[in-house]
Order: structure tokens, then sequence, then C-alpha cells
């Protein structure tokens, strides 16, 4: 999944806890390009099902790897979730004839939805939104060197 042109990349512990930052990241984003908030929701909704599906599905109820990627490219935005798990068996050409809701709802606020097997034997969920009042993103000329950042356990909470 590591693509060289993806704007934020994120690889995290498949948990509850990671998709609610990974909705946090998609606001950040949509405020760093001017998104509004409809178009917002739409994203974040979708995008949530898919992680959702990796939390509970991917591992058998055990935590594994997966990432997200977004991508802003001609007033569209790409979101790509991977994970590592045992894979889907639903066969790209029918899904939402028989899936629980959450594909149903993917299919129905993405502009494209993409589903399939990643190389590692995962799933692969790719899809694609309208932004079409987004800003180009642009690089910081004072960032430090490309780093990818790990978040491998969930946030503590004070006792």
């Amino acid at each position: 999944m590591a693509d060289p042109t993806a704007n934020v990349r994120l690889s995290l512990t498949a948990t509850a806890e990671n998709v609610v930052l990974v909705r946090e990241m998609l606001a950040g984003v949509a405020d760093s390009i001017g998104l509004d908030v409809s178009h917002l929701n739409d994203i974040q909704t979708a995008v949530t099902e898919a992680c959702n599906n990796v939390v509970l599905h991917a591992y058998a109820g055990e935590q594994g790897p997966f990432e997200v990627e977004v991508l802003l490219h001609q007033r569209r935005l790409a979101v790509r979730v991977l994970d590592r798990g045992i894979g889907i068996n639903t066969p790209p050409a029918t899904v939402g004839e028989s899936d629980g809701i959450g594909l149903h709802v993917i299919r129905t606020l993405a502009r494209t939805i993409d589903l399939g097997q990643s190389a590692d034997g995962g799933t692969l969920v790719c899809m694609e939104f309208e932004a079409p009042q987004a800003t180009p993103l642009k690089p910081d000329s004072d960032a430090l060197d490309t780093q990818t950042l790990k978040l491998t356990e969930s946030p503590s909470t004070p006792q």
C-alpha cells in the first residue's frame, strides 16, 4: 500500500480507539483543504465503516496492523484502508448484494469503491470522494524529512 504520493499515511493497530484517531485525521485534512462539513461527514462515515470492518473482522477478534492513506488529487479525495488480516470472502462484483450495512454505506457515500485483496493477503478498500472546493495541499518547505509514524498501542487513560 505504500504509495509515495499519499498526502497522509497512518500505520495503526486495529483498535476502536484508533478508528477515532482516523476520524480526527480526516477532520484535520478537511480543515487544511477547505472541505465543507457535509463532504467531511460523508468521508468520515465511509472511512469509519471501512476501519470498523478491519477492527471487527480482519483479525478474528485479535489486534493487528492496518494502514490508512489519504491523497488529494484534482478535486477528489482518495482514501485507502489496508489490513493484513484474513481477507474478505466477497468477490468485488457482489459487494452490496448480501453483505452487512457497512459496505452498503461505503458504496452509497463514496464516488467509487474498489474492494480486493492486498498483496499481503489482507483486504484493501479504495474509496474516492468528491472534494469540489478543496485547495491543493502544498508540502511544508520547513518540514523535517518525511517519516512514517507508527502508533502501536492504544492511548492510555489516567487512572
